[in-house]
C-alpha cells in the first residue's frame, strides 16, 4: 500500500475538514473527550480555521494519504514558554479508523518532529484522553512519556453533572 506524508496545502482543506469532524465525533464518545473539545476542539465552520492554520508560520498542518486517499492529518503548534524555549505541541493526530496499524500515523509523527526540530523546539508534547489506551501506547512507541496528568472535578448542576446537598450553613 502506497503511503504518503506532506504538508497540506490549500486544496487539502474539504478533506481535512471531514477528518476534523470525523475525529471530533469519535473523540466526543470518550472519556474526557466533550471537555477536551470543549477547550482543544475547532468550532464550525473548520474550512476557515484551516486556511488560517495554513497560513500561520507557528502551526504545520500535514496530511497522511494511503493510495491517494486522504484518511488522516495532524496539526503541531509552537509556543514560546517563559524561560524562552520553544514547546511544539501536537494538537492532534488523527488516523481514519480503517486504516490504522499501517504506518500511517508514524509518517505524520515523522514529519511532526522533523518540523519541531528545525523550528527550534526543546520538546514535543502530545494529549491522549484517558482510557485510551491506543494513543497512549502509539504516543509511547513513539518516544514520549507523561510528564503531565491533567485531573478535573465537575462542579454544580448542568449537563452530566450530579449535585451533592451541601451542609447548612452555620
Amino acid at each position: 500500500m502506497q503511503l504518503t506524508a506532506r504538508p497540506a496545502d490549500a486544496d487539502d482543506i474539504p478533506a481535512l475538514a471531514q477528518l476534523l469532524s470525523e475525529a471530533s465525533m469519535a473523540v466526543a464518545t470518550e472519556r474526557g473527550g466533550l471537555d477536551f473539545l470543549a477547550r482543544e476542539g475547532v468550532a464550525p465552520p473548520l474550512e476557515d480555521q484551516l486556511e488560517l492554520w495554513l497560513a500561520d508560520p507557528a502551526t504545520y498542518l500535514v496530511v497522511g494519504t494511503a493510495e491517494g486517499v486522504t484518511l488522516a492529518m495532524a496539526l503541531c503548534r509552537l509556543e514560546t514558554l517563559r524561560d524562552g524555549e520553544r514547546l511544539a505541541r501536537l494538537e492532534f493526530l488523527w488516523v481514519d479508523a480503517g486504516v490504522r496499524q499501517i504506518g500511517l500515523g508514524a509518517e505524520l509523527m515523522e514529519l511532526v518532529v522533523d518540523w519541531a526540530q528545525d523550528n527550534g523546539a526543546g520538546s514535543l508534547d502530545a494529549f491522549a484522553l484517558p482510557g485510551n489506551r491506543d494513543a497512549k501506547n502509539f504516543l509511547e512507541s513513539a518516544g514520549f512519556s507523561a510528564r503531565l496528568l491533567v485531573m478535573n472535578r465537575r462542579l454544580g448542576d448542568g449537563p452530566g453533572r450530579s449535585r451533592r446537598p451541601r451542609p447548612p450553613q452555620s
